[in-house]
C-alpha cells in the first residue's frame, strides 16, 4: 500500500504508537482539553479512527477553570503480561497511570504515581522482574532540561521505588532532547528521542547495556533543505516480522503538529528512518508498507442527531449543566461565568482543524438566548476571532470577536455561519453575507488553531437560555 505524507493533516503531538490485537494503537498529546488522552486505532498503520479518549477529567481542583497548554503532555503506551499501560506526564501535578486489559473498551481511572512537577514524557521499560521510567525535564518548570532520567517502578506502575537519577546529559551534543522512548534492541537498550527543538530538531537513537547507560548516540533522522522541517517526537513500530516503521510529528502552522510515517532500514543495529543519505535519513513525502489498506469513513457533520462529538473538547473540566439534548437538537447553555476573556470561557467545546483548506458551515438557533446571554463561534489560536451573538434587553446583536465596529441587529432567530478557508487564512459569512476582514489561523498553546463554539451569561447567576446547534458541516 502506498500512501503520502503527512497521514494526518490535524494535531496529533507527541504519537505513541503500539501493536494490538490484528491492528494498531495510537495516543497523543491533548494538553488542557476534556476528555483527554485520545486513543486511535488502525488496521493498515495509515487510515487512523478516533476511538475513544482515556481520561474522562483532568484530575485536581484546578482543572475546573481554563490553564492553557497545561495538562496531558507526552504520554507513551506499552503493554505487560496482557495489561495495557499508559503513562501520562501532568507538568504541575506528576505522573499519572492507567490501565487496561481491553484497551478499545474502558480504562481504569487514572492514579498518580509520581508527584512531582517539571517532568515531562515518561516511559516505561520492564526488564526481567524489575521496572523503569525514562522521563525528560520541563525547564520553565524545573529549571532545567536537555538530560534524561530514570527512576525504578513496580512492575504494575503503581509507585516509585527510588530516587530520580540523570542517565543522559545531552547540554552540549544533544541538547533539549526531550521525548524518550525505552525499545529493547537483542541484548541492548535502546531509547529514541527528539534533540534541537520541536521546528527544526533532529532524531537520536541511544544504546546502552544496561538502563543506567552509558549511552553511545547516533542521529538516525533530520531534515535536509528539500524535506519538511524538524521531524519530531515519535514512535518506533515492528508492523511485521522484522518491518519497521516510525510515526513522528511536523510542526506545521496553524495545523498544528501533523502525523507523518517513515519507513525504517536498521543500518549496523541503527533504525534509520525515512531516505537514506550516507548514515542519516531524510524524512520522505511519499512511501509503501506492507499491509492492507483498510479505510475508515472521515466525520464531517456533526451535532445532526444531537449528541456531543466525538471529536470535540472542552477547554477545561465541565459542569454538569454544560449542554443538554431536546428533541434531537444539541443546546449549549449559557451558564454563569464573570468573564469577558475569550481565552478563559469554560463552557466552550472545540475541535481541530482539519487541513490548510476548508469550508465550515455552522447553523444557530438562538431564539433561546435570554438576556445577558452570549454564545457563538471562535476561531482559536494565538489570537482569537469569530463571531458572538448578545441578547442585549431583549434585543439580539451579532458581532465580529476583536474587530471593533463590526456589529448589527439580528432579528432571526436562525443564524448560519460559514468560515472559509484557504491556506489557512479565514473569511466568515453570516448568512451568506461577508462578515469583518479576513484572519490567520495561527497555532495556539502548544497546539494547532482550534474552532469552537460558546455560551455563557456574566450577568446572570440564576437561570440560564442556550444556545441550539442545528449541524456543524466541514467541507474538504
Amino acid at each position: 500500500m502506498k500512501y503520502k505524507n503527512p497521514i494526518l493533516s490535524f494535531d496529533c503531538s507527541d504519537p505513541d504508537v503500539l501493536p494490538y490485537k490484528k491492528g494498531f494503537l495510537m495516543i497523543t498529546s491533548s494538553f488542557h482539553f476534556v476528555p483527554g488522552l485520545p486513543l486511535y486505532y488502525s488496521e493498515d498503520l495509515v487510515h487512523w479512527k478516533l476511538v475513544r479518549y482515556i481520561f474522562d477529567r483532568l484530575p485536581t481542583k484546578k482543572y475546573r477553570a481554563v490553564h492553557l497548554g497545561h495538562g496531558i503532555w507526552a504520554p507513551s503506551i506499552r503493554e505487560h503480561n496482557g495489561i495495557y499501560y499508559v503513562v501520562v506526564p501532568f507538568p504541575d501535578e506528576g505522573i499519572y497511570v492507567s490501565e487496561s486489559k481491553n484497551p478499545l473498551k474502558s480504562w481504569s481511572k487514572p492514579r498518580r504515581i509520581w508527584k512531582t512537577k517539571g517532568i515531562e514524557d515518561p516511559c516505561p521499560i520492564w526488564i526481567k522482574d524489575k521496572a523503569y521510567l525514562v522521563v525528560a525535564f520541563i525547564k520553565s518548570r524545573i529549571g532545567f532540561n536537555s538530560k534524561l532520567g530514570l527512576v525504578e517502578v513496580d512492575s504494575k506502575l503503581r509507585k516509585v521505588l527510588s530516587p530520580l537519577k540523570i542517565i543522559y546529559d545531552g547540554t552540549k551534543e544533544n541538547p533539549t532532547i526531550e521525548g524518550p522512548k525505552f525499545y529493547h534492541d537483542q541484548e541492548k537498550i535502546m531509547i529514541l528521542a527528539p534533540a534541537g527543538g520541536v521546528e527544526h530538531g533532529y532524531q537520536i537513537a541511544m544504546k546502552a547495556s544496561s538502563v543506567f547507560g552509558p549511552y553511545e548516540y547516533k542521529v538516525i533522522l533530520k531534515e535536509f533543505p528539500d524535506t519538511i522541517n524538524g521531524p519530531h517526537q515519535g514512535a518506533l513500530v515492528e508492523y511485521k516480522k522484522d518491518k519497521y516503521v516510525f510515526f513522528h510529528f511536523q510542526d506545521d502552522e496553524g495545523l498544528g503538529r501533523i502525523l507523518h510515517l517513515q519507513p525504517v532500514t536498521w543500518i549496523n543495529g541503527w533504525p534509520i528512518p525515512g531516505e537514506i543519505r550516507g548514515q542519516v535519513g531524510a524524512p520522505i513525502k511519499e512511501g509503501e508498507i506492507y499491509l492492507d489498506e483498510k479505510k475508515y469513513p472521515i466525520q464531517k457533520k456533526f451535532f445532526i442527531d444531537g449528541s456531543f462529538p466525538l471529536e470535540f473538547q472542552y477547554p477545561c473540566n465541565p459542569r454538569k449543566n454544560s449542554y443538554q439534548k431536546e428533541k434531537n437538537l444539541f443546546f449549549l447553555n449559557a451558564i454563569y461565568q464573570k468573564t469577558y476573556q475569550k481565552k478563559s470561557i469554560q463552557n466552550c467545546i472545540s475541535t481541530k482543524i482539519p487541513c490548510k483548506n476548508f469550508v465550515m458551515k455552522v447553523c444557530f438557533a438562538i431564539e433561546n438566548l435570554k438576556d445577558g446571554d452570549e454564545g457563538g463561534l471562535l476561531m482559536m489560536g494565538e489570537d482569537y476571532s469569530g463571531i458572538s451573538i448578545k441578547n442585549v434587553k431583549g434585543k439580539k446583536y451579532i458581532e465580529k470577536i476583536d474587530e471593533k465596529g463590526c456589529r448589527s441587529e439580528f432579528n432571526e432567530n436562525t443564524c448560519n455561519v460559514y468560515v472559509a478557508v484557504h491556506n489557512l487564512r479565514a473569511q466568515i459569512f453570516v448568512n451568506e453575507k461577508k462578515f469583518g476582514n479576513t484572519f490567520v489561523l495561527t497555532k495556539g498553546n502548544w497546539v494547532g488553531h482550534r474552532i469552537g463554539i460558546y455560551a455563557f451569561n456574566a450577568k446572570h447567576k440564576k437561570g440560564f437560555g442556550k444556545l441550539g446547534i442545528y449541524f456543524v458541516r466541514f467541507d474538504y
